[in-house]
Order: structure tokens, then C-alpha cells, then sequence
């Protein structure tokens, strides 16, 4: 008898092969929140790579020969000291399934044979069904056993992937501390307990107390943060043996908590008659102040950004009708910019002078304010279903920066879809929207060592350089400026050469970016040939990143609006109306010094700029960007030509670059209003002498230059020949009409597709050896509410002008034959550049219209 109880007893418990196994099956399904490419991507793997998302090992190791393909062995040891092997018996990576085999483990446990499989299947774009099953020979006495726990460990995988894919961004501890005044829910009084729920974390009850309105729970809990949804919400729940019963709910938005603080609130119940709880929360993050923004609230956010604009409009109104009754006829003060508060150190008093206050007469007209509401109108409900149109995109595996894309906002060209090719970025270095900064290298000194081994088409940088066909691009004005919070920008250098053609033309190409400028060690520099082509795409962005800081703050702020206001100014101090010198001028600081004031009530506002979120240097590092800049600035030498010169490029495109529309359609437009200036500067003075002569040129001049007042560097303070007379008035006219439209009007073609352009990047490029994901290159994008304001605000910053150059009324009936000649050549041109962008068009190319006189703003307008 006893024999026969042993021999049954170990039957039970020994684990080599008998007649007794059975084959126990474990199945289990789960949902991992990442495209179905991506999650295979990071499972198929059967070597040590699975330890980067499942953590239960202490190591894993492919056994001999180490190749990882059907039939290897994998060995690994686990947290809780058991070392198994498995074998790799099949691998589909059209059908994303992968099998394979328990092979042996130590200690041992009652398993004959095992044969594992894992099948994936997409249930959406952006979502992967996972079916982990199983079928095990084991002894029936632990049957059940060895499925749970296989159960329970497929589960835990799916939740590992799945956190790979979403990972934790912090902890919330929770303190449910008292109730008050709580409601009965029968004769007698309750057994209060409470329920809290965060987001999609598994919800946690405290214990209940008994028998009080007024409970004392002071129970802490503890919840991992894995969304930014941010809701956490309470409800007291009265404790019953059949049914608990309702006594309220009570919610926080973590989004009002710092991370770090401890903060308790006394929370009243709602859907009920009374009460109220008492809690303590402390959120810890894992990086940042504040719990990032939902898009919903981003959406809300880019909202109140145009709804600010509209209210602006409002105000400025109100100012027509206030402000007219003071007459026009005073003379305009001089004002220096204030220094910031949250930047006293900026020497904001070195910007170019603005007006003090707003003058009348100088309030933006009813019909600029119309168009500027109207154009925020459109916008607003061009944005009517933004999140459904997105969520839609992102569903399809679309792109989901076209969802801006709806009503009155057409998508810009073919950009989403070639915004990525090299070609197309130098292209935009001379066609697009800032042809400022390209600059022709004639001296090897300038270009950083860290690049000088580059070669492009067998040739070297000394000898591309001898041909004219290198060019650089340097942004080292943002070298020490402040980066905030979690914004990133790079003092970028970026060299372009001169691709030659086999047809005998040419075109620009990249030859290399660096980023940073370490004194210290050496700098990456970033090739059409890296390895790592997403880091490569990365480092493009953020040389875009830095250009449209230079752009917008150094090109479009500072050297068009700032720099022609106090031309505004003394010309409206200086000329009398009969003049005509100031009835030339005139129409050319038609709305200036309005749209300025406009901007300074909200782009770069003293109290809540817009910039200083939505811009990579931030409105006060903006600041500091500016004024490098304007150290270099002079009048006579920022003139077209001049300014060209400088950077290497004249009329006759010595250079070798061709199709610079900046520069040969500016030259047209430049050449024209030298004719026409100095054709009225002829009929009006007979000769210098007059010109010197004229008290009210030279009492002009005089304020212009001088440092208490106009302080325009480089102005003559005395005006003694025609010849000077012309060269300044055509520099004026031109940096107020063509050289503004150039810079500006662009912004709705190339700023409204976020990645072509980005205001701002929040990630860097890691110096770290191997290639980044192209999800690391999106997260690096800005935000929803960003991307709102640089779309909205390229939209309303092409509002189209009341004054066309084309269209230049005629302010002298003496001058009404030479005015008319002026018209013929600028409708001449017109045509020119109108039958050149229709042909490019038709060859599939990008147009360049925005210095046709039927596109240039004759006054620096919006």
C-alpha cells in the first residue's frame, strides 16, 4: 500500500516523460497602441534586444553561432532566478507571426514540451491586436498552475510592449483625507468609501468607514501617469451588502498641479445635494512643471490666439473714433523701446525708434481692420472639425500635418510631399521666403574644420570655392542666446555648392550641416551620404528651425517694419503736404506705423507675446537675436544692391546662380523705381545746387540721422546732390514695397506645412552613435497649439494689401507723364514674371510671384 502511495506521489512531481502529461493551453489577447510595423519592428528580435521592452530579465544571450534566424537558441535568465532556453522555430514578417519552442529550464518545472506562437494583426493605423497562445504537454496536477502563470506572463508582455510604445511620464500620489457633511442615503447613516479614477489606470477604492457624515480616511494611493488626459475624478460611494449606493463625484484637472508641490483641495461633491472631500496630491513628472497640454486644449489655446487679434481689431476701432478728433497736423515724438521685465538686460532701447503712442491719423483704417477680422474669421472656421480631421489622418496613417488643411487654407503647392528632398531646401534658400542668408564663400577661413574635408562632384571645398560654387549659410548670431524650457535651436552652419548638370545648368545641393560649435571636441556634421539618414532629416529641420529665426525677428521684424518706421516718422515731421519729395514718399508709410503699433500690442507684446511661446529664441531672445544684427546694420549699405553685393550676388549673376528670383526680379523692381526717382528728382531740382538749397531736405536728413531722434545709421545728415537724393529715396521706397513683400508674402506658401518650417523644436539631434526613429523626428515638432499659431499666423500676415505697386496713385499732377511711364514699366515686368512663373508651372515647378509689381505692397502695410 505504502509503495503504491509513493510511486503516485512521484508520478505527480517527476518531470521527465511519462503516460500522465496533458497538454494545457494558454491563450491571451491584448492591444498595443503603436502602428503594427512599428510593434513587429521591436518584437521580431529573438536575441537580447527583447530586454529593451520586457523587463523581467537579468540577461539574454543568442547561444553559438549567435545568428539570430530560425532555429537559434535563446538562453536568459529571469528577475526571479530561473534560466530557461527556447528555440526560434518560425518567423513571418509578411504575416507578423513568430513560434517558438520551450527547449528545457532550470530549476526544472513539470513541462515535457512547449511550442509558443505570437500573431499580430492591425486594428487600426495606429493600433496592433496581439494574440499570444500556447499549447504545453505538463503533468495534469499543474496544469492549471502552469497556464495561469503562462496567462499571466503574456499579459504582462502585451503591457510591457505597450508601455514601450507609451511610456510612463510620471506618478501622481493621491491622499484621500476626510468628508464632510456627506449625504444620507437611508435611515441611517453611511459607510462612506471612495473610488478614485485617473485617466485609463486601473481605478482604486479606499476602505469604508462606518456609520458617519463625516468620514476620516487618510489613505494614500498611488497611480502611474501613462496619458496627459489628466483627469482624476473622486466618487463617495455609501457601502451596502446588496448595492453601494451614489453620494457624489468630485474632479481634478492635473493639468493646475506643479510637478514637485504637494497641493490640498477641498473638493464639493457633485450630482448630489451636500458634501465635500478633502484631498492631498502631489504630482511627480518626469520632466517638465506641467502636465503637457491635451490637443483639445492646444486647440483651445490657438483659439484664444485669434480671438486676441480680433479683440485688438476691436480696440483699434475704438481709437479711429477716439483719436481723430485730435487733428493730424502735430509733429510725431520719438520713443525708445522700454526694457523688458522678464529681460532687463536686453538693451531694448538700441531698436530702431518708434513713435510715442499712437498718432491720429495713424490708426489702421476701418477697411485694414475689416480684412485683418475677416482673415482671423477664416481662419477660425477653416478650423471647424480640426480634431475629427485629424484623428481621421492619423486613423488612415496619413500625414497629419494636411489636417490644417480645410476651407480657406489650401495646401501650400506639393510640399508635404517633397519638403524632404535637398534640392528643394536650397531651392527655397533663394526662392522661398528668406533669400537673405545664402552667402557666396570666396575665403576658406570662414568654413568651420569640422567641415573642411567635405568634397561634392570630386571636387574640394578650396576648389569649389575657386569655381563659385560653394556657399554658406551661417546662423551664429543664435550662439548664446537662452534656450527655454524645452525648446532647442542650434547656431547652425550649412554649405552649398553649385551642382553642375549634365544639360550644361546648374542647381544647389546640400553639402553638409553642423549644428553645434563645441570648442572643446569635435562637431558631427550631417551629409546627403550619413548612415543615419532620419538624423540627417533632423538636422535639415533644425537648420530651418534657425533660418526662420533669422527670418522673422532679424529680415521681416527688424530690418523691414522696425527699421522704416522712423523713416514714417520724420517724414511726416519733416514735409510739408504741398512738398512733392513728401508727396512721393507719402503712399510708402501708408499704414506702417499702425500695423507696427498693431504688433506690438500682440506679437511682441510687453505683457503676453505671442512669440514668446511659439518661437524657438522666445520673444525676449528674439530680442537679443535683433540687435546683433543691427550692430552690422546701415542704411546706405543694406540697400538691394549693396546688400547683395555683400553677400557675393550682383545684377549680372557673376555668381553662376541661377534662378535667384529674389535677385532678378528685384533688380527689375529696383531699377524701375531709380528711373522714376530720379526722373522726379530731375523735374523738381535743376541741379545739386537746389537740392543742397532745399531747406526741407536737408532739415529731413538732419532728423533722420540724428542719434536723439530718427538715429537711422548710416543716413546722410545732409543731402547736397541729386544723385544722393535718388540713391536715398529709392532705398526708401524699396525696403518699404519690395524688399517687405519679399520676405513677408511667401509666409502662407511655406510656413502653413509645419515640417517644411517649423517655428520651434523641442528635441535635439542626439550625439550618439546610430540613427534615431522618424517618430523621434515628429515628436521633435511643435505642438498643436503652436502649429496653430504659425499656420494662423502665416494666414494673417499674407492678408492681401489695399496698396499694390501697380496700382501707386499719383500724387502730383505735374508728375502725371512721368508716373505714367513708371506704370508701363512695372506692367511690363508684371507680364515678364507672369509668363515666366506659367511656363515653370507647366514643367511642374514652384512659381515665384511675390515681387510681381500686381503682389508688392507699396508701404510696409501688414
Amino acid at each position: 500500500m505504502f509503495n503504491q502511495r509513493f510511486e503516485w506521489v512521484k508520478s505527480q512531481f517527476d518531470t521527465r516523460k511519462d503516460t500522465q502529461q496533458k497538454t494545457s493551453r494558454a491563450k491571451v489577447t491584448g492591444i498595443v497602441r503603436a502602428p503594427i510595423d512599428k510593434v513587429w519592428a521591436v518584437f521580431r528580435p529573438f536575441g537580447q534586444e527583447i530586454m529593451k521592452w520586457w523587463p523581467i530579465y537579468e540577461w539574454v544571450k543568442l547561444d553559438a553561432p549567435g545568428k539570430d534566424e530560425v532555429g537559434a537558441i535563446r538562453s536568459f535568465k529571469t528577475l526571479s532566478g530561473r534560466e530557461y532556453k527556447e528555440r526560434l522555430e518560425m518567423r513571418d514578417d509578411q504575416k507578423h507571426t513568430l513560434k517558438y519552442s520551450f527547449v528545457e529550464v532550470k530549476p526544472s518545472l513539470p513541462i515535457t514540451s512547449a511550442i509558443t506562437t505570437v500573431e499580430m494583426s492591425a486594428k487600426s493605423p495606429t493600433e496592433t491586436v496581439i494574440h499570444w497562445f500556447s499549447e504545453t504537454e505538463v503533468s495534469p496536477v499543474f496544469a492549471g498552475q502552469i497556464t495561469s502563470g503562462q496567462e499571466k506572463t503574456y499579459t504582462e508582455a502585451i503591457k510591457s510592449l505597450d508601455k514601450h510604445f507609451n511610456p510612463s511620464i510620471g506618478k501622481l500620489e493621491v491622499e484621500v483625507i476626510s468628508g464632510k457633511d456627506l449625504l444620507k442615503t437611508g435611515l441611517f447613516n453611511p459607510d462612506p468609501f471612495v473610488v478614485i479614477d485617473l485617466d485609463e489606470a486601473k481605478p482604486q477604492e479606499s476602505k469604508a468607514c462606518l456609520q458617519t457624515c463625516n468620514p476620516l480616511w487618510n489613505e494614500k494611493f498611488t497611480f502611474e501617469l501613462v496619458s496627459i488626459e489628466g483627469k482624476l475624478r473622486f466618487s463617495v460611494w455609501d457601502a451596502n451588502l446588496g448595492k453601494d449606493e451614489f453620494m457624489g463625484t468630485a474632479e481634478v484637472d492635473l493639468h493646475e498641479l506643479k510637478s514637485g508641490q504637494v497641493t490640498r483641495k477641498t473638493l464639493p461633491l457633485k450630482r448630489t445635494e451636500r458634501g465635500e472631500i478633502v484631498v492631498s496630491l502631489r504630482l511627480l513628472l518626469d520632466s517638465g512643471e506641467k502636465l503637457p497640454n491635451t490637443k483639445q486644449m492646444q486647440q483651445q489655446h490657438a483659439i484664444a490666439f485669434l480671438t486676441g487679434i480680433l479683440d485688438e481689431v476691436k480696440q483699434q476701432v475704438l481709437q479711429i473714433v477716439q483719436q481723430y478728433a485730435g487733428g493730424e497736423d502735430q509733429k510725431y515724438e520719438y520713443q525708445k523701446y522700454p526694457r523688458r521685465k522678464d529681460a532687463p538686460d536686453v538693451a531694448m532701447e538700441d531698436l530702431p525708434r518708434m513713435v510715442k503712442g499712437l498718432p491720429p491719423g495713424e490708426v489702421l483704417p476701418p477697411q485694414k481692420l475689416g480684412l485683418i477680422s475677416q482673415r482671423a474669421s477664416e481662419y477660425l472656421y477653416s478650423q471647424v472639425g480640426f480634431l475629427q480631421r485629424l484623428e481621421k489622418i492619423q486613423k488612415e496613417g496619413g500625414d497629419p500635418w494636411t489636417a490644417f488643411f480645410s476651407g480657406w487654407i489650401d495646401q501650400p503647392y506639393n510640399l508635404p510631399k517633397i519638403w524632404k528632398d535637398d534640392v528643394e531646401f536650397c531651392r527655397q534658400l533663394i526662392q522661398g521666403v528668406n533669400p537673405m542668408c545664402i552667402t557666396l564663400c570666396t575665403d576658406e577661413s570662414v568654413i568651420p574644420k569640422d567641415m573642411a574635408h567635405l568634397t561634392a562632384q570630386g571636387k574640394t571645398i578650396p576648389e569649389l570655392i575657386a569655381q563659385k560654387r560653394l556657399f554658406l549659410l551661417d546662423y551664429g548670431y543664435l550662439e548664446d542666446i537662452p534656450q527655454l524650457c524645452s525648446k532647442v535651436f542650434y547656431p547652425a552652419f550649412v554649405l552649398v555648392y553649385r551642382e553642375l548638370l549634365k544639360d550644361g545648368k546648374s542647381r544647389l545641393n546640400i553639402l553638409g550641416i553642423q549644428l553645434t560649435r563645441h570648442k572643446d571636441r569635435k562637431n558631427e556634421v550631417y551629409t546627403p551620404n550619413s548612415p543615419y539618414p532620419n538624423k540627417y532629416l533632423l538636422a535639415k529641420i533644425h537648420a530651418v528651425c534657425a533660418d526662420n529665426q533669422y527670418h522673422q525677428f532679424i529680415y521681416h521684424l527688424g530690418f523691414t517694419h522696425l527699421v522704416i518706421e522712423p523713416f514714417a516718422i520724420s517724414h511726416h515731421n519733416a514735409f510739408p503736404k504741398d512738398h512733392p519729395i513728401g508727396q512721393l514718399l507719402k503712399p510708402h508709410f501708408e499704414d506702417t506705423i499702425g500695423i507696427n503699433y498693431f504688433a506690438r500690442q500682440t506679437l511682441v507684446s510687453y505683457i503676453a507675446p505671442f512669440t514668446n511661446q511659439t518661437f524657438a529664441t522666445g520673444t525676449a531672445g528674439a530680442m537679443q537675436l535683433l540687435l546683433k544684427a543691427l550692430k552690422k546694420w546701415d542704411f546706405s549699405g543694406m540697400s538691394f544692391p549693396q546688400e547683395l553685393l555683400s553677400r557675393g550676388f550682383d545684377e549680372k549673376g557673376s555668381d553662376g546662380v541661377e534662378d535667384y528670383y529674389f535677385r532678378d526680379d528685384g533688380f527689375k523692381i529696383w531699377n524701375a523705381i531709380t528711373d522714376y526717382v530720379g526722373n522726379i528728382v530731375a523735374a523738381v531740382y535743376k541741379d545739386d545746387a537746389a537740392v543742397a538749397a532745399d531747406k526741407v531736405i536737408q532739415a529731413w536728413a538732419q532728423e533722420t540721422a540724428d542719434p536723439e531722434r530718427g538715429a537711422v545709421s548710416g543716413f546722410p545728415a545732409a543731402i547736397e546732390t541729386r544723385e544722393l537724393l535718388v540713391k536715398t529715396l529709392t532705398n526708401i521706397i524699396f525696403l518699404a514695397s519690395a524688399q517687405h513683400s519679399a520676405v513677408n508674402f511667401p509666409q502662407k506658401e511655406y510656413l502653413a506645412y509645419i515640417p517644411n518650417r517649423p517655428n520651434v523644436l523641442d528635441k535635439p539631434v542626439p550625439e550618439t552613435e546610430g540613427d534615431i526613429t522618424m517618430e523621434y523626428v515628429m515628436e521633435a515638432l511643435q505642438s498643436i497649439t503652436i502649429s496653430h499659431f504659425e499656420v494662423s499666423f502665416s494666414y494673417l500676415l499674407t492678408t492681401p494689401s489695399l496698396h499694390l505697386l501697380f496700382q501707386l496713385p499719383l500724387a502730383n499732377d505735374r508728375f502725371s507723364s512721368i508716373h505714367a511711364i513708371f506704370m508701363a514699366k512695372l506692367n511690363l515686368i508684371a507680364v515678364e514674371i507672369e509668363e515666366r512663373n506659367k511656363k515653370l508651372e507647366q514643367e511642374g515647378k514652384i512659381p515665384y510671384p511675390y515681387l510681381s509689381p500686381k503682389q508688392i505692397a507699396y508701404s510696409t502695410d501688414i
